[in-house]
């Protein structure tokens, strides 16, 4: 008995000894501490120039570009940035107002480029990219003119021009009028006295010779800046006795062309390869006189009915409190076109990497049903490909509303 309580003794000093060298244990033996997580990078700063216009002639496309591309820059930076070549970018946008004049523009530009450092600009169009052209080329700084091209060349090899070609959409709007008004035999135009006309008027002239001999040109019967009695003008372009005639870039101009040209008895096709700021401002401008607008034919930015993705757009752009006009949907690709370029190079520094990537972009337009991969063209034509091909929705008024009918392409070889 005596040796059965002596082994319960030892084996219960052992357990308690056990019990205390396992608490010993547990205390030196602590849960380690979690491993410090480095916080993430903070993204760098990503400057964009817009050498834009607030105030001026310019100021509904300054604005347009302004808005359009701050929407895609707030949903880059709300993702965290850009990733480029490893590094995260969060694009700070510098806004300057060239008030769409030559010297200004100029100042601009060397205020961006020499002061703000930035190596991308974007402009509304002609004539500030023009301006500030050459010490962009100096210091490698890509330019993005969503205007008409008046500086492509090899010679400016980071110049990128957005303005889709008068050539290339007249062809393509042309034959699909052809189709639909085979009697139509002599074309006529009308159009301002200004830089860019003998561009918009070349091209459809071109565009017209390769349909003949339909729509044979008959001439062009310019007007001035400033002009406010078209009666002059339009008893010009009749004597011709056009079957169609033709305007483009006349801004708001085109109601009172339109007007005058129906009270002088025109009751052929009036064409508008390029109509201004859209089609909801057309209607103003003939308001009373809806009538005079019956089977025209117009290029517009928009497709009719427009499509769900074109709808979202128009109605971010309203909320931030800025007046909507159809051409806005055409100034906001900038800052698509350099954010994927960008992620292709791999680089913010390489201008020449950056520019052969925009070179070989192709970006969706789902604002039309036919998504077409929008990119840069024109090698053959200009020795460079630096000229956007941009989709217009081919559209006539048909019993008041308008009916987008075909697409043109702004294609060029």
């Amino acid at each position: 008995m005596r040796r059965k309580g002596l082994s319960k003794l030892i084996v219960g000093v052992v357990l308690i000894a056990a019990l205390v060298a396992g608490l010993v244990l547990m205390g030196g033996c602590r849960p380690a501490a979690p491993e410090e997580v480095a916080p993430p990078e903070e993204a760098k700063v990503l400057k964009m120039g817009f050498a834009s216009c607030l105030t001026g002639t310019g100021a509904v496309w300054g604005i347009s570009l302004n808005v359009g591309n701050q929407i895609h820059i707030d949903r880059i930076n709300a993702e965290g940035g850009l990733l480029v070549g490893g590094t995260r970018y969060k694009i700070e946008p510098i806004i300057e107002d060239t008030r769409f004049e030559v010297p200004l523009s100029l100042t601009v530009g060397e205020k961006l480029i020499y002061q703000d450092k930035v190596k991308f600009i974007q402009t509304p169009g002609m004539p500030i990219g023009g301006a500030m052209q050459d010490i962009a080329h100096e210091n490698k700084v890509i330019i993005l003119e969503w205007g008409v091209p008046m500086c492509l060349g090899p010679e400016y090899p980071y110049y990128f021009s957005g303005m889709p070609s008068g050539a290339g959409l007249a062809s393509g709007f042309f034959k699909v009028i052809k189709e639909r008004e085979p009697e139509i035999k002599r074309i006529a135009r009308i159009g301002m006295n200004v830089s860019w006309e003998p561009t918009f008027a070349g091209g459809e002239r071109k565009a017209l010779e390769q349909l003949a001999p339909w729509g044979e040109w008959v001439g062009v019967v310019l007007y001035e800046p400033g002009t406010t009695d078209f009666t002059p003008i339009v008893t010009g372009v009749l004597a011709k006795n056009p079957d169609a005639i033709t305007t483009s870039a006349v801004g708001a101009d085109q109601g009172p062309i339109i007007r005058t040209l129906r009270e002088q008895g025109f009751t052929g096709k009036i064409i508008m390869v390029e109509s201004g700021y859209g089609l909801p401002e057309l209607f103003e401008m003939m308001k009373g006189h809806e009538e005079y607008l019956e089977g025209c034919y117009l290029l517009l930015h928009t497709w009719y009915p427009p499509t769900p993705e074109w709808l979202e757009f128009k109605e971010e752009f309203l909320a931030r409190g800025v007046e909507w006009h159809d051409s806005n949907y055409y100034y906001q690709w900038g800052t698509p076109i350099l954010a994927e370029a960008l992620k292709i190079a791999g680089t913010v520094d390489d201008a020449d990497r950056i520019a052969e990537a925009i070179e070989e972009l192709k970006i969706p337009n789902v604002g039309f049903p036919d998504v077409y991969p929008m990119h840069y063209c024109g090698l053959e034509t200009f020795g460079i490909a630096h000229h956007w091909a941009y989709p217009k929705a081919i559209t006539q008024i048909q019993n008041g509303e308008p009916v987008s009918i075909g697409m043109a392409y702004g294609e060029l070889p």
